[in-house]
C-alpha cells in the first residue's frame, strides 16, 4: 500500500508543479511533433532507397537509425523539461 500512496502524493506534486508553471505542458506536445517530423525525415528516404518489398539488411538499418532519432529527440526534450 505504501508504493500506492507514494505514487499519489507524487502525482499530486507533479500536478502542483504543473498548475504553477503550465508552459511545461508544451515540452511533451513539442516533443512529440518534433519525433514525428523527426521519424518521417529518416523514414521516407530510407525506404525510398532500401525498397519496401524484401526483407533486407538495409531495412533493419533504416529501422534502428529511425530508433536512434526518435530516442534523441525525445532525450532531448525530456532534458530540456528536467533543467
Amino acid at each position: 500500500m505504501g508504493r500506492i500512496r507514494r505514487g499519489w502524493n507524487l502525482a499530486k506534486l507533479s500536478w502542483g508543479v504543473l498548475q504553477r508553471d503550465r508552459s511545461l505542458a508544451w515540452f511533451p506536445i513539442i516533443s512529440s511533433v518534433a519525433s514525428i517530423i523527426a521519424v518521417i525525415a529518416v523514414a521516407i528516404p530510407g525506404y525510398l532507397i532500401v525498397g519496401l518489398d524484401q526483407r533486407s539488411p538495409g531495412q533493419y538499418v533504416v529501422g534502428a537509425l529511425i530508433a536512434f532519432v526518435a530516442t534523441f529527440v525525445a532525450i532531448y526534450f525530456n532534458v530540456a523539461l528536467v533543467s
